[in-house]
């Protein structure tokens, strides 16, 4: 097998909402389970210095609130990230839906040990999901700013293991209820299996 250096760059980036985590501190399991099916915030990918989703510069949190309509929810772009992980150790394509738009995707090719990342613009039709193994129903679909980025599996793999139990550290801090509620179940079950194989 040919292996090829690839001088790259696969980073995630998160931040939950202060007033959230506030707010989040004091609830019950009944309370979390009605109020908060998803953790919002901010989240972005950085993939060979582009960036996929907004991220403020700025960590004033008076600034951040003001900015919150552009907001994610963090908890969504994790599962979606486990999804896709998983799929790619069993074949070599993936695309991933952007929840807030009809057309936006994070397409990932994997060949070997090297992940091809590019964002496309489709519209989600018919029988599409949201992660999508068949490549033949995204063809057409153009690339836009993220163009055939290519990055290490192994830089994906360990900073996805990273900042998912990062994230689930946070959670567990804020209110340990947080790893009980069903909505978050996947991704509190990827680092325990990991947890498990380390």
């Amino acid at each position: 097998m040919l292996v090829i250096e690839v001088s790259s760059i696969f980073l995630i980036r998160y931040k939950i909402f202060e007033e959230d985590i506030k707010e989040l501190k004091k609830l019950n399991y009944e309370d979390i389970t009605r109020e908060f099916k998803s953790i919002y915030g901010w989240f972005s990918m950085e993939i060979n210095k582009h960036c996929y989703l907004y991220y403020p510069s700025s960590d004033n949190e008076k600034e951040l609130q003001e900015i919150r309509g552009l907001s994610e929810i963090i908890s969504t772009h994790f599962s979606h990230l486990i999804e896709a992980y998983k799929c790619l150790k069993k074949s070599n394509y993936v695309a991933v839906k952007y929840i807030e738009n009809p057309i936006t995707w994070l397409e990932i090719c994997k060949q070997d040990d090297l992940l091809t990342i590019s964002e496309l613009r489709f519209l989600m039709v018919g029988r599409m999901k949201v992660i999508e193994i068949n490549k033949e129903l995204l063809i057409g679909a153009r690339k836009s700013e993220i163009i055939d980025q290519t990055i290490n599996w192994k830089q994906f793999e360990d900073e996805l293991i990273n900042k998912t139990k990062e994230f689930v550290t946070e959670l567990k801090t804020i209110n340990p209820i947080l790893l009980e509620i069903p909505y978050f179940k996947d991704i509190v079950e990827f680092v325990r299996d990991f947890n498990k194989e380390s």
